[in-house]
């Protein structure tokens, strides 16, 4: 599993400055003309700087002078530097020394430069310059104020509805940008994603670190079957390792997100990577509504849309995907909240269930939808099963008549034909129950159940009555004269047959196609 990049932005109160002197009983720094802590009487650490960190001081390129270390990843250091000639600070990711030896972390650490080169979108951030520092090689990019929104849900918890909406719809436009540059994240997450507050108290969020993304139309750098990405986040195909993975993978993650913020839960929760691997192959996340039932089944059943196992059963595109959100946001108030950084538990708590109901028709289409998923898929499996019988029986009785000329049945006939009939609303009814309980808890599945059970009623009924109404028309004008009519008894006869073998077919085919597609969804 490789190693995703590290975020390039600050956190706050994670800054360290070059000339401090550090506490080492409670590990306050203090200006460097401080000789003991003022807390404590301990005395201080000599002054860090330039002999801690020979980066401290370095000026990149002639114009950016590094004043402070930020943090430190997977892949390198971030420090801010300060630009000599304008007044602004940046953001300056450096890469270990122990990588900088290794081509490929090279060529992944340029191709992030690259990537989001391509990118022109508020919601994505941006990289001002790339240069190289005592041979390493360093990403110069706007310094950002505010907080990973992993970092936030690990202390919150999770989000209230309006401000989890507001925060996807602006990570659904920048992967939109980015999508329609050819370039696909493939390691979205919550901390990939940096929550800022304007100077209005309006969200803005930044999506961070296309250290693994995919240039489309550009060379891979990593070998066939080798996973690039988070487990707990990643889409089945990225999972298989394929190598044709789309936007529609970047997708799949946003749901996860969504389903992380809204639930405070992973979709699949689980300390093994591998275990997270197999299980996200094999099995449906429990459903959100389950873990807190104030989330509406219209906003759980598009988390389960975007996170499909099938890319084909997604939303075709991030903007779509934004449009089904908007259903569900409330103009002027999603975005509008006070700092996430400020918010406590508490607060989200009391702010969620004082969030006003969802007024808008599509919502409420989109929920009412979602609640009769259910029902309607388990009506249309008991209907089936027994067009089915019906259709069996009607099968084997007319083949009876047309083919050995059987004019009546006699009791062990009879009780022949009524097994059959049991054994095919049987096989239909236990084959439609089999996909109700595997995949109940996914909302897509059960819809393409109730589809595929609605065709193969529809493809059975509709052709059964126009062949019906075609014999009735053909008896009618008495097509065979009436000099021929023991070939006339004949053709009708083979007419009746066709008459329910077609229909029962093109029903049965339609059937076995629906279960399909709902159990790979």
């Amino acid at each position: 599993m490789a190693d995703a990049a590290m975020n390039v932005e600050p956190r706050r109160g994670s800054t360290v400055s070059a000339d401090t002197r550090r506490c080492p009983t409670c590990g306050a720094h203090y200006p460097p003309d401080f000789l003991v802590c003022p807390k404590d009487a301990t005395s201080l650490e000599a002054p860090t700087g330039a002999d801690a960190d020979p980066l401290i001081g370095e000026v990149l390129a002639g114009s950016y002078k590094i004043i402070e270390l930020l943090g430190s990843g997977g892949m390198g250091r971030v420090y801010v530097a300060q630009h000599l000639r304008i007044p602004r600070r940046f953001a300056v990711k450096i890469m270990h020394d122990q990588l900088a030896a290794h081509a490929e972390a090279v060529a992944r650490f340029e191709r992030e430069a690259q990537a989001v080169a391509r990118i022109t979108n508020d919601h994505v951030i941006d990289i001002v310059d790339v240069v190289r520092v005592q041979g390493r090689a360093a990403l110069i990019t706007e310094l950002l104020e505010g907080e990973e929104l992993g970092l936030y849900l690990d202390r919150a918890g999770k989000l209230p509805l309006p401000q989890a909406i507001a925060i996807c719809r602006q990570v659904c436009r920048g992967l939109a940008a980015a999508h329609a540059v050819k370039v696909v994240h493939r390691d979205l997450k919550p901390s990939n994603l940096f929550v800022m507050t304007r100077d209005d108290g309006s969200l803005h969020v930044k999506i961070l670190d296309f250290g693994v993304a995919k240039l489309v139309d550009g060379t891979e750098l990593t070998g066939s079957g080798m996973l690039l990405g988070t487990p707990a986040f990643m889409a089945p195909e990225q999972a298989l390792g394929a190598r044709d993975v789309d936007h529609r993978a970047d997708i799949y993650a946003l749901g996860a997100v969504l389903y992380q913020s809204l639930t405070g839960q992973l979709p699949f929760p689980d300390d093994d990577p591998a275990r997270t691997l197999a299980r996200l192959l094999t099995e449906d996340p429990r459903r959100p509504r389950d873990i807190d039932s104030r989330i509406p089944a219209g906003v759980e059943a598009l988390i389960q849309k975007a996170m499909a196992r099938e890319p084909e059963a997604r939303p075709k595109s991030a903007l779509e995907f934004d449009r089904l959100l908007a259903a569900f946001d409330e103009p002027g108030r999603s975005e509008r909240v006070p700092s996430l950084p400020h918010v406590s538990r508490a607060t989200l708590q009391a702010m969620d269930t004082m969030a006003a109901p969802i007024s808008s028709d599509l919502a409420d289409d989109a929920t009412k939808k979602a609640r009769r998923a259910r029902p309607a898929a388990l009506l249309l499996a008991v209907i089936t099963s027994l067009l089915a019988g019906v259709a069996a029986l009607t099968c084997a009785v007319v083949s009876l008549r047309t083919l050995l000329h059987v004019t009546a049945f006699n009791e062990l006939q009879t009780i022949l034909l009524a097994l059959l009939a049991a054994l095919a609303a049987s096989f239909a009814l236990l084959g439609s129950l089999r996909v109700l309980v595997t995949r109940w808890r996914s909302a897509p599945a059960i819809e393409r159940l109730g589809e595929g059970l609605r065709n193969a009623v529809l493809w059975y009924l509709v052709p059964l009555g126009l062949l019906a109404l075609a014999a009735r028309v053909y008896a009618a004008l008495a097509v065979i004269p009436y000099t021929l009519p023991a070939a006339r008894e004949e053709y009708l006869r083979i007419f009746d047959l066709v008459l329910v073998m077609i229909p029962t077919l093109l029903g049965g085919v339609m059937m076995v196609l629906g279960l399909r597609r709902a159990r790979r969804t």
